[in-house]
Formats: structure tokens, C-alpha cells, sequence
């Protein structure tokens, strides 16, 4: 039960219409689990009024904070969520405006890392990213914002000097031993050597398609009705154009990340929950069997002759998308109020750094691995 004096009564029964008679004690909240913004569940808890056929019963409410978040694009969020509520593809909005947003309450739920390995589940978001990415309207309003410039070319075009101008300032807010390590290791992303890297494995993707991308897909990121019929992309705070590849090569690396770590610093990494070669094919493969149909075309014909090109972008994609939330992670801490003991975004970006640093060479690994099974296969063709 709320007060009058609760903001959240006010924000709701007056811009619900359904809502408008409806007073603070009929209605109760839980607080849910949001990292960039305050979200609330909003429960209509009489039932006098419930079976009087008032509605809906529960709502989202988001609150979004003053301060914005400099590495995301509000405006864009809001686009996109507009555009996918009124195409029936994603959460529908009830109201917003730009201090807050009501949603309808999905009658479901985030995932656990450990899901993203089942087979049946794997297939309905490899077509829900599909359909995500290829999705021309999305496309349009994305490129309004953003041109047609890749996500992860602006990430090196617009963190790293924002990484560069500050770094003197983030070495001035820490002082234990294991924080003062920490930006050293990192401190590598604002050199010259690195931005080389980064771009050198940027051309690598040079040549793929630019789509529609989601750029922060993980397993918290993906809700699934309770009757398992439903999966949705939500957030979509990075949404922009991007590589193909990128949300694949970033919704793998997940499968290695922990966020519920009862721990500081409530994250953890096991490489070894990492999805197979057999999965990353098998997931790519429903994408491209989706694509397909997209397409008009012959399924298996469509993912047979596809399928190597797209796992090999992959693989090409996974140091870049590590790098990204690496520097992403030093520029979201507010270091003027740095607490090493309670800010768990340090330790998130000397492990994502980390995470570049072995795939960069793993890349280099699959590529060269790829590519001689290429000229075997071209060798051996009777065609050749």
C-alpha cells in the first residue's frame, strides 16, 4: 500500500485513465530489478475494483534518472520503443513522457544465464533477433539518429577520447592496492596500440551487413511469458546500426557472464559455460533458417551456403564487443563519488578488458582455422 504523498500514486492515476478514481490504498509496488533506471511493479490490490473490470491490474512503471547516461541516447530508446509497441513487437507503452514511462506488465519474466543453453529456447531467440535485426522500419528510425554508422565504429570514434581526456582524473579516485592494478591493466584502451587493434579488427567486419541491433542483448535483456509461447527483446538503450554479427557475437559471450553473483562484485565469469562450437552453429543456424524464410528462400540451401560466413563474423566480432563494455564500464562509474567497495563497475571492466585480450587471440585462431577449411573445401570441389 502507497501514501497520497507518493509520487508513483500520482504518476499513475493521473495518466492511466482507467486509473483516475482509484486512490493510493488500492495499489501496491515492489521494486524490480533495473541498472540504468528506477522500475517499479505497480499491483491494483483491491479486488472490489478489479472485479468491477477496472484495469489493467499491474503496470510497469519506469522512472528514468535526472542525470542521463552519456555512453546511451534517451531519445533513441524512446523511438524505439514507440515504434516496436505500435508494431505488436514489443512491450506497449501506456504513457510517456521524458521524466518517466508506463508499460503494460508482461506476464512473464528475465531469464537465467543457464537457459540461454536450451535447444527449443535458443530457436525462438535466434528468430526474435532475427526478426529484430531485419526489420527495415526499425532501421530507418535508428539511421536518424545515427546515419548508418556502426555502433561499434562509434564506440571507438566517441569513448575512447572521452577514456583519454579522463583518465588522470579516474588514477586520482582510487587508492587500494587492487583498484590502483586495475587501471593500470585497463589503462591500455586509451593508447594508441589499442585504438590500432580495435580498428584493425574493425575492418575485419567491414564488409558485412549493417542492421538493425539490439547491442546489449544478454539473458536480462530477453523476457519469456510464463507459458513459454513468448520471447521479447527489451531495453533498448543502445539500440542502433550495427555489424550483424555484434549481437550474436555478444549474446555468446553472455552465456559465459553471471549477473546475479551473491558477491561483491556481483558478477562472475566461467568460460566454461560459454556455448559450444555445436551450439554457436546450431543458434546460427536458426537465425539464418529465419532469414531465410525472411527471404523467400530455400531454408536449407540458404543456411548450408551461409552459415560458415556468418559464425566466422562472429568470431571476428567477439574481441570488439569485449572491448566496447570494457570501456563502457569506466565511463558509467561516477568517480567523483567512487566507493571501491560498493561500485562494481571497475572489476566489470578489467573483466570484459580481460575478455578482449583472450579473444583477440582466439579470434585470430578461428579465423585461421576457418579459413583453411575454406581452401580444402574450394581444393577438393569439383567445381574448382
Amino acid at each position: 500500500m502507497i501514501s497520497r504523498d507518493d509520487p508513483i500514486w500520482s504518476m499513475c492515476v493521473s495518466n492511466l485513465p482507467s486509473w483516475s478514481g482509484v486512490g493510493p490504498e488500492s495499489l501496491s509496488t515492489s521494486r524490480m530489478l533495473g541498472m540504468s533506471n528506477t522500475v517499479m511493479g505497480v499491483v491494483l490490490s483491491d479486488p472490489d475494483l478489479i472485479a468491477q473490470g477496472v484495469g489493467p491490474s499491474k503496470v510497469i512503471l519506469r522512472i528514468f534518472p535526472e542525470k542521463t547516461n552519456r555512453t546511451a541516447d534517451r531519445k533513441r530508446e524512446q523511438a524505439v520503443f514507440t515504434y516496436l509497441s505500435k508494431a505488436g513487437k514489443g512491450v506497449k507503452m501506456l504513457y510517456s513522457c521524458p521524466e518517466f514511462r508506463i508499460e503494460e506488465f508482461f506476464d512473464g519474466g528475465k531469464l537465467l544465464v543457464e537457459e540461454l543453453h536450451d535447444m527449443k529456447l535458443m530457436k525462438k531467440i535466434a528468430r526474435v533477433l532475427c526478426d529484430y535485426n531485419k526489420d527495415e522500419g526499425l532501421l530507418d528510425i535508428l539511421v536518424q539518429f545515427d546515419a548508418k554508422v556502426p555502433f561499434a565504429q562509434r564506440v571507438i570514434d566517441e569513448w575512447q577520447p572521452m577514456l583519454r581526456d579522463e583518465f588522470e582524473s579516474y588514477e586520482r579516485s582510487v587508492h587500494t592496492e587492487e583498484a590502483i592494478n586495475i587501471l593500470k591493466r585497463v589503462k591500455y584502451m586509451t593508447t594508441p596500440e589499442f585504438e590500432k587493434e580495435y580498428r584493425e579488427l574493425l575492418k575485419g567486419l567491414s564488409k558485412s551487413e549493417v542492421v538493425a541491433s539490439h547491442c546489449d542483448i544478454h539473458e536480462m535483456n530477453i523476457l519469456r511469458s510464463n507459458d513459454h509461447k513468448r520471447v521479447m527483446l527489451i531495453d533498448y538503450e543502445y539500440a542502433s546500426p550495427n555489424y550483424r554479427a555484434i549481437d550474436i557475437a555478444t549474446l555468446l559471450m553472455e552465456t559465459t557472464i553471471d549477473y546475479t553473483y551473491p558477491v561483491f562484485p556481483y558478477v562472475s565469469r566461467s568460460e566454461k559455460a560459454k556455448w559450444s562450437e555445436e551450439e554457436l552453429n546450431y543458434f546460427v543456424s536458426c537465425y539464418l533458417e529465419r532469414e531465410a524464410a525472411l527471404k523467400g528462400e530455400d531454408a536449407e540451401k540458404y543456411v548450408e551456403s551461409e552459415r560458415a560466413a556468418l559464425v566466422y563474423e562472429v568470431r571476428k566480432a567477439e574481441p570488439l564487443v569485449a572491448a566496447m563494455w570494457a570501456m563502457w564500464s569506466l565511463l558509467l562509474i561516477n568517480w567523483e563519488q567512487f566507493d571501491e567497495t560498493k561500485d562494481w563497475n571497475l572489476e566489470y571492466a578489467q573483466m570484459r578488458f580481460d575478455m578482449f585480450e583472450e579473444y583477440k587471440e582466439l579470434s585470430l585462431i578461428h579465423i585461421c582455422r576457418c579459413r583453411r577449411i575454406e581452401r580444402c573445401r574450394s581444393r577438393w570441389s569439383p567445381y574448382h
